[in-house]
């Protein structure tokens, strides 16, 4: 049993190392960091293109409450007339691009490591597949931590240079980062439990455009329905794009959808992990 242990951590610390210290983490960390830094001015510029084309192609950006600009989502596209920052600091964790990162990161890690022979090794010589698959879904668990310090920094440091640092509650800013954190761990989960049943490629391609495609479901549904059903109140994507402002009833509810969400992801795909053959 002992040995055993000691064989998971091995191969865990292994695993996490390759992750971390490869060169496309990097490019992302570098990337997303270059996204943050250059938020307000993407901001200043979508709100200077606003003056010259037609509202209702700026109103197609909405996403519930906020506009889902891609690097970040904010309630007001002029920035100008912003009291405080909160919401721009918030706002990069909740984007679209950072979930698009995130599951690029995660799926072509996972795809690697099939293609390199690395799970399949790691079976043939005794690793049980529950604590193989749990050691991936901690992994990148573990990868979300460097990209939002990065998200922190880099915002911080454009908001400083733009004599912009002025914030109404470091409780809330803390509290709604550290929701969001849960919630993107949660995303992580549902993308490295996919990508580890899905062999190939096809993996990062199904993930990555998932991240774009998913949260205009519940836009369509609710045309198509004329406004009964609303899925963006239960799909992790939608609250998690939304998520920049939240109170204490709805943050509840953001927790409670991405624990039913990463838990059921989880749950089917492992038990599809524990049947697979390889090939």
């Amino acid at each position: 049993m002992e040995d055993e242990w000691k064989s998971i951590g091995t191969y865990f610390t292994a695993c996490v190392s390759r992750f971390l210290l490869s060169k496309k983490y990097l490019f992302y960390l570098l990337t997303t960091l270059l996204c943050a830094i250059f938020s307000i001015n993407f901001l200043d510029a979508v709100y200077q293109t606003t003056k010259f084309m037609p509202s209702e192609v700026f109103e197609s950006f909405k996403a519930g409450e906020v506009y889902n600009l891609g690097v970040l989502t904010v309630r007001d596209l002029d920035c100008s007339q912003m009291q405080y920052y909160d919401e721009i600091l918030m706002g990069i964790l909740s984007g679209s691009f950072m979930h698009c990162i995130l599951a690029l990161s995660i799926s072509s890690f996972i795809c690697s490591e099939f293609k390199n022979g690395y799970i399949e090794i790691a079976i043939v010589h005794g690793q049980r597949r529950i604590a193989l698959f749990n050691q991936y879904i901690v992994c990148a668990v573990i990868m979300v931590i460097p990209l939002v310090l990065v998200v922190i920094f880099g915002t911080s440091f454009s908001l400083i240079l733009n004599g912009m640092f002025s914030f109404k509650s470091a409780f809330v800013i803390v509290k709604t980062i550290a929701i969001q954190f849960i919630m993107l761990s949660a995303l992580c989960v549902c993308v490295a439990s996919c990508s580890i049943i899905i062999q190939g490629f096809k993996a990062v391609i199904l993930c990555v455009s998932g991240m774009m495609i998913l949260p205009l479901i519940p836009s369509y549904i609710n045309v198509f329905t004329k406004g009964k059903i609303d899925l963006s109140c239960i799909m992790l994507l939608n609250q998690l794009i939304n998520s920049s402002s939240v109170d204490d009833k709805s943050g509840l509810k953001m927790l409670l959808i991405s624990i039913i969400t990463g838990l059921a992801f989880y749950v089917v795909c492992m038990q599809g992990f524990r049947i697979r053959n390889f090939k």
